[in-house]
């Protein structure tokens, strides 16, 4: 697997001054995580939430919403996000959507709700076709490509490893 945590700090490293060139005295952020039963998520938000907290902390930014989406399914999201701006009555100035589907769906959330997203920061990761297309629109700030081949490449050396009943830390280490 990737280093999930690199993945959501690589998310904040790229959202944390789009949301400073916003200029507000304090930013409203949501975090739209992943299935809660799914560690993956829990490292993505673990890496993105040390500069969210950090940034609360100091008092630049308030956490307005900080929610799972059970199984990472996208229509939940969607009526997620809705629900979170319902009760932040639409003032959200960020979104660490924890992949492109979850970010898509926030943002066909905000843009429902008369947002204009393409001045709202959101995150993605896993450079789906359609988290492309809202970053080439404008309406999604960044996704984490993750190299899928390098990690298929290192699968199929530990499986042969493993089927010769050789040692697979040796195949690949990293």
């Amino acid at each position: 697997s990737f280093d999930n945590a690199q993945v959501g700090a690589l998310m904040a490293e790229v959202l944390e001054p789009a949301i400073d060139e916003l200029g507000l005295d304090t930013a409203n952020i949501v975090e739209l995580n992943g299935g809660p039963t799914d560690d993956n998520a829990r490292l993505f938000q673990e890496g993105y939430d040390a500069t969210v907290q950090e940034r609360v902390d100091a008092g630049d930014w308030a956490l307005v919403a900080d929610e799972p989406v059970p199984d990472w399914d996208n229509a939940q999201a969607g009526v997620i996000m809705e629900q979170i701006l319902t009760d932040a009555n639409n003032e959200v100035d960020a979104v660490f959507a924890a992949n492109d589907g979850l970010a898509g769906a926030a943002i066909t959330a905000m843009q429902a709700a008369g947002l204009d997203t393409q001045n709202i920061p959101t995150s993605g990761q896993d450079a789906t076709v359609p988290g492309i297309q809202l970053i080439l629109s404008g309406d999604q700030t960044m996704t984490v490509y993750k190299p899928i081949t390098e990690e298929v490449a290192a699968s199929a050396e530990a499986a042969i490893a493993l089927r010769n009943c050789e040692d697979v830390t040796t195949v690949a280490t990293d």
